[in-house]
């Protein structure tokens, strides 16, 4: 018997491995009765529906039979698609169901169900409409890589748990969608369930872990024809109320979204506010390159996948420093003082338009105008107060042009531009990105030129820079590679819009995989990477660094993960930016650096990460250590407590201090480097809609110098004497509360409080906890704000007139 089982099961491995090779098709049914979304699936117009079956298991068998049945259904009509999923379960008692907040997605402890839709059927981009156990909803942009989850869309979801499992229903609007203008349509699509207690992911259309991917490997749906949705357009206004430093201050706005037609959507912000958004985490950075912060705000991340193009685009520098924030502390002279200098330029407005053609053509305009930011300098005798502009009244812009080519495969122009009449100064980057996919192999590169113009305090300022890479690599198999090559010139300039942490560089990355998903005994996915990195300063042509990593991977049954890094540099390098002056260069010894990661099954109550690794110099004594430890407990279903410990100690490092414009002089610094961060976190779900978020951080950071150095030209350090002090002791705490209610489908109402600690001295010597008692007597922000946000949607306007009427 258990050698006919044994046979049976191989059996219907092998039968689901050959189903998966097929892409799988079914045609939607057309209705003229919608559905009640309630997860009650007695409505008849069900029936005509398409039953979609035979669903495969994703992992953590690849291919293999999932241990539970899943069954969908869908329909349409002209407003919107509708999808039933009868997700049955024989242990419907062990469903998990954690009320997460919303885009949390499989961060929560619960069972998940999506479908992911791309109407252009190109294996490039889709979106995705997931919701859980508990009821909670997450949409998302995908791309081949990543999911933007903070693209947030209007749709109905309801869930009932049932004695057979559990029951969802949605209703998606056309509106929600971007789709051709063509009368048949034909979709590429895929569903997804996540059974959390087996760690257990299965989809309708086979997802084959040895193929890079998942979008390329959906589905398709037919059927949908001569739909002929409603106008789209919808408004969403607020007005929130702020108290700051014993002022209140009431603000009110607009955001408006208008369908062009059914394939491209234009977005307006009007009066924007951004004052509930949580703010940046505060650190000490010492190095040459400018830190990168995320961005918060949803106008900048919703539906810009289009914009990443190239990457040539940073949104953070719309409503970011003005450009002259740090050159107005130079324009003070004797006795007089820098009275107000604001750190961030405030948006008129901002509007992008972008959608896809039935062609393949994909567009995106995105302009935003920032007001003049001016800085003002006091008199101390006279008591005169002057103004010194630092960015006048600005137009961003940003266009891209995308042409899709055959499946996965895709050319772009992209161009982003800076203008600033008043200060006569103008920068533009444009250029080419493109992707072409040649059976099992990747070809992708791009190339752009930046030009930057500027006539500002006196002479005329002209430069024209250049920027290519070029990507090779092989997508599928167990073994794998990457080869990545990149040139930037030394005029190579896109940060008036875009980011670069330094110009005048040529890399060479060379990446082997190994990826072996097939689960065995002891353990279900093994992964390793050998990566090697050589680097050149592109002019003059000059050596940089030569670097060797390899990492292992190994996720166990028990779906516990531990992995190894190992790195070096076996030839000394030399750092060409750190100096801060064109021409010089500062020598670094060879060094190692070994480490280990480990993380606990997140499906437990109590479950954890830690990692904890070590670097090592050959000269100088430079060494340092990095630990980690970050674990979570669910108390419930509704309240979950998160807490990270971060710490880095860097003995004898070696960095950049000061320099002499006299006589060129370069000083270096020998510190002892040390930061511990504390983030401590409290959700509290009071139903699928409503959540309370309590979050504290703590930051310190202190820098011991104890010796110094004058730079060579040959990049080499001679032992000097600075009687200045360049010690610094960094303290930030930061306190946010923040409730957030959503009422109906797009509206909410949140209220936040903010609480800001920012300590800055030289006092190396005091203590961890003297700084934390210390920092809560220097109070930066103390804020409390009410914000309304209410959606809505033209047609149900339409619909509610027409009701009162009658």
């Amino acid at each position: 018997m258990k050698k006919q089982l044994s046979v049976l099961l191989f059996l219907l491995c092998v039968w689901s491995v050959v189903l998966a090779q097929h892409r799988k098709e079914f045609t939607i049914v057309q209705t003229s009765i919608p559905p009640k979304i309630d997860a009650v699936p007695t409505d008849t117009v069900w029936d005509a529906a398409y039953s979609i079956r035979d669903f495969i298991q994703q992992s953590p068998t690849n291919g293999g039979v999932p241990s539970q049945h899943t069954e969908v259904r869908m329909l349409y009509d002209n407003e919107a698609i509708y999808v039933l999923a009868m997700l049955y379960d024989t242990k419907p008692d062990s469903i998990y169901a954690e009320i997460g907040d919303r885009d949390s997605g499989d961060e929560a402890n619960a069972d998940l169900f999506s479908v992911e839709i791309n109407p252009y059927n190109d294996g490039l981009n889709a979106t995705e409409f997931m919701v859980s156990a508990a009821g909670v909803q997450m949409d998302s942009k995908n791309d081949l890589q990543t999911m933007n989850k903070s693209w947030d869309a209007v749709w109905k979801s309801e869930v009932k748990k049932t004695d057979i499992g559990w029951i969802v229903e949605m209703k998606i609007p056309f509106s929600a969608l971007r789709f051709p203008n063509t009368n048949t349509q034909v979709w590429e699509i895929n569903f997804f369930r996540l059974i959390k207690r087996n760690g257990e992911g299965i989809t309708w259309n086979f997802v084959d872990k040895n193929k890079n991917g998942w979008l390329n490997q959906a589905g398709e749906m037919h059927g949908i024809r001569g739909i002929n949705p409603p106008l789209r357009l919808s408004f969403m206004p607020y007005i929130a109320t702020y108290y700051n430093d014993n002022k209140f201050l009431i603000k009110g706005g607009l955001d408006v979204k208008v369908g062009l037609n059914e394939s491209f959507t234009l977005d307006m912000m009007l009066i924007p506010d951004f004052g509930q958004t949580r703010a940046d985490d505060t650190y000490l950075n010492l190095s040459s390159v400018e830190t990168k912060y995320d961005e918060k705000r949803q106008f900048f991340t919703e539906g810009t996948e289009l914009f990443s193009k190239g990457d040539i685009f940073y949104s953070r520098r719309i409503g970011g420093q003005p450009r002259n924030y740090n050159k107005v502390y130079s324009y003070t002279k004797e006795n007089e003082i820098l009275q107000r200098n604001p750190s961030e330029t405030n948006l008129y407005n901002a509007t992008k338009i972008s959608g896809h053609t039935s062609s393949g053509w994909g567009i995106g305009m995105l302009n935003a105008i920032t007001k003049k930011q001016v800085a003002e300098i006091k008199d101390t005798l006279t008591d005169v107060t002057r103004y010194v502009t630092t960015q006048g009244v600005s137009n961003y812009n940003v266009m891209v042009v995308n042409k899709v080519i055959g499946k996965e495969s895709y050319i772009s122009w992209v161009n982003t531009n800076l203008l600033i009449p008043e200060q006569n100064y103008v920068s533009n980057v444009s250029g080419f990105d493109f992707k072409y996919m040649l059976k099992d192999h990747a070809f992708t590169g791009d190339a752009f030129v930046s030009y930057n113009k500027e006539r500002e305090l006196s002479p005329i300022s002209n430069e024209l820079g250049y920027r290519a890479n070029v990507t090779i690599s092989k997508l599928k198999g167990t073994f794998r590679y990457e080869y990545l090559a990149t040139i930037l010139s030394d005029s190579y300039n896109p940060t008036d819009i875009g980011y670069l942490e330094n110009n005048n560089i040529i890399t060479n990355t060379l990446i082997l995989y190994y990826l072996n998903y097939t689960p065995t005994k002891s353990v279900n996915e093994v992964t390793s990477q050998l990566a090697i990195y050589y680097d050149n300063l592109y002019h003059p042509l000059l050596y940089s660094r030569l670097e060797l990593a390899w990492n292992l991977k190994l996720l166990f049954p028990s779906f516990n993960s531990i992995k190894f890094y190992i790195s070096a540099t076996p030839i000394e390098k030399y750092d060409h930016f750190e100096p801060r002056v064109v021409g010089w260069k500062a020598k670094e010894p060879t060094a190692g650096y070994v480490g280990a990661e480990y993380s606990s099954d997140y499906r437990k109550k109590l479950a954890f990460f830690t990692n904890i690794g070590a670097w090592k110099a050959s000269q100088y004594n430079k060494s340092s250590q990095y630990f980690t430890l970050a674990p979570t407990y669910r108390i419930n279903d509704k309240l979950a407590l998160t807490y990270q410990f971060i710490s880095s100690f860097l003995q004898n490092a070696i960095g950049y201090v000061d320099k002499n414009n006299t006589n060129d002089s370069i000083f270096f610094g020998r510190r002892d480097i040390s930061n511990i961060e504390n983030i401590a976190q409290v959700k509290y779900s009071l139903s699928n809609n409503s959540l309370l978020n309590l979050r504290l951080r703590h930051y310190w950071s202190n820098v011991d110098h104890h010796a110094y150095y004058l730079l060579q030209h040959d990049g080499t350090f001679q032992s000097t004497i600075r009687e200045a002090n360049y010690n610094t002791n960094v303290s930030a705490l930061n306190a946010d509360i923040s409730y957030t209610w959503r009422f109906l489908p797009g509206s909410e109402l949140s209220l936040v409080w903010k609480r800001y600690f920012y300590l800055y001295n030289q006092d190396v010597a005091s203590s961890y906890v003297k700084n934390l008692q210390n920092v809560l007597d220097y109070s930066q922000v103390n804020s409390v704000s009410l914000k309304l946000i209410y959606y809505i949607d033209y047609q149900t306007l339409k619909t509610a007139k027409k009701a009162i009427f009658l």
